[in-house]
């Protein structure tokens, strides 16, 4: 009989050690900072304060008028805490209000609630994404050389943005 010296792994220990080898860590906890935004501020803020883009450990979130940008401005010491808090990473470092067009359908709000692939590929079809989304993902995913896997993370946050985003419509 032969020995076989190939072991076998978890599949989430296999991308746990690439994304921690290929120095996405950083990056995977940067996009979970934006999807936990809605969380964290609670539904009315959310309403009113979308996240954009965070790069850098800075976070820019637009916001629907000066009244809540002067809100949340003083709020923003203890949102970084918490957010930071939350990831159990010192991720954030700033966060950035401007005042601008807030999405109607209001921030995406993840759920945990699990759903099989094929639901969720059915489930987000018809979800299309905006520019500044599809472009926080190519950034998110810019930084990795290996195009196989550039190319699937691409697609996971792409699914992860969309499911959020119809799970929101479906409120």
């Amino acid at each position: 009989m032969v020995s076989s010296s190939i072991e076998t792994y978890q599949i989430d220990t296999v991308l746990d050690i690439v994304i921690r080898e290929r120095g996405l860590d950083r990056k995977l906890l940067e996009q979970r900072a934006m999807l936990i935004w809605g969380e964290i501020v609670g539904h009315e803020f959310a309403l009113h304060a979308q996240p954009v883009m965070i790069a850098g450990g800075k976070l820019r979130v637009t916001v629907s008028d000066a009244v809540w940008l002067t809100e949340l401005n003083f709020r923003k010491p203890r949102l970084i805490e918490q957010i930071n808090r939350r990831l159990e990473a010192d991720i954030l470092q700033d966060i950035v209000f401007r005042v601008g067009t807030i999405q109607e359908d209001g921030h995406r709000q993840p759920t945990t609630e699990p759903v099989s692939r094929s639901a969720d590929h059915a489930f987000t079809d018809d979800v299309a994404l905006d520019e500044s989304e599809l472009e926080f993902i190519e950034q998110t995913v810019a930084d990795v050389e290996d195009q196989e896997l550039q190319d699937t993370l691409r697609r996971i946050f792409t699914e992860q943005n969309k499911l959020s985003k119809a799970r929101l419509q479906e409120q």
